[in-house]
């Protein structure tokens, strides 16, 4: 008799733990969150990861670089070429290809118009 009843506890304790199993994979986090490790509940995603949408993910994404710093490479290089332009005022007497501003009489070159 007492090994019936360890069988028949051991048994109940062996469905309860597949139920809990079952049920905790059916943990749903909210968007920014994932499934912890034992399936028991949700956490927040790390630094630098997310989850766009709920799910029942152990595992968030990383995040991609948002390209800001292509975008400050483009506003420096445009920076950079209106600063070491010529000036419009000096465009009509400078020779094409030589020093900004060197007004030709100065240089003994010919005038070449821009084109």
């Amino acid at each position: 008799m007492l090994c019936q009843s360890s069988y028949f506890i051991w048994s109940f304790m062996s469905l309860l733990t597949l139920y809990q199993v079952h049920v905790a994979s059916e943990i749903t986090c909210q968007p920014g969150e994932r499934v912890t490790r034992s399936k028991t509940s949700c956490e927040p995603c790390p630094t630098n990861q997310y989850n766009p949408k709920a799910s029942k993910s152990t595992e968030c994404r990383n995040c991609e670089p948002c390209g800001l710093g292509f975008l400050a490479v483009f506003l420096l290089l445009i920076l950079i070429l209106k600063l070491f332009r010529c000036p419009e005022e000096k465009i009509g007497i400078v020779r094409q290809g030589s020093e900004c501003g060197k007004p030709v009489e100065e240089s003994g070159e010919k005038f070449i118009p821009t084109v």
